[in-house]
């Protein structure tokens, strides 16, 4: 009689480990998982603002915005343009803002934004939030004040 006591009371504590374990196993499996999500999106947002840059780039460089876009791929679209598919996961954006001119020249800025091109795991439509956002101006002098 005292042997199945000790056998079950045995049994019980082998129950009651498992069961910790197990807890301790999900528990560390969801916090693994949420690191790679977290990780993914953070990815996702870095590669995001190296194409935001690329297209800063361009604009920076450029005497005619609009031409330089146009030549990248861009298509109008009212004051933006706008282009899609970039690296088969962003959509570009960039608003072009009114030129502020002067006698000594004129200044041309725009803002560049980078938009995930489909929703992600096929999550409701919510309102977009640009991945990346940058700014960007240029100062033309005029060329009276050139000379």
């Amino acid at each position: 009689m005292q042997n199945t006591n000790k056998s079950n009371v045995l049994l019980v504590e082998l129950i009651i480990a498992v069961l910790f374990f197990s807890l301790i196993a999900v528990t560390v499996t969801q916090t693994f998982v949420g690191s790679h999500h977290k990780s993914l999106l953070n990815s996702r947002s870095q590669r995001a603002l190296i194409v935001a840059q690329d297209y800063v780039s361009v604009l920076a460089g450029a005497d005619d915005p609009a031409v330089a876009l146009m030549t990248e791929g861009f298509t109008a679209r009212g004051d933006a343009f706008v282009m899609d598919g970039v690296q088969e996961e962003f959509r570009v954006e960039v608003q072009m803002r009114p030129e502020e001119s002067s006698t000594a020249g004129k200044l041309v800025s725009a803002s560049v934004q980078v938009y995930q091109s489909e929703p992600v795991g096929g999550q409701a439509e919510a309102p977009e939030q640009p991945l990346a956002e940058l700014p960007v101006a240029r100062y033309v002098p005029s060329k009276e004040a050139a000379q």
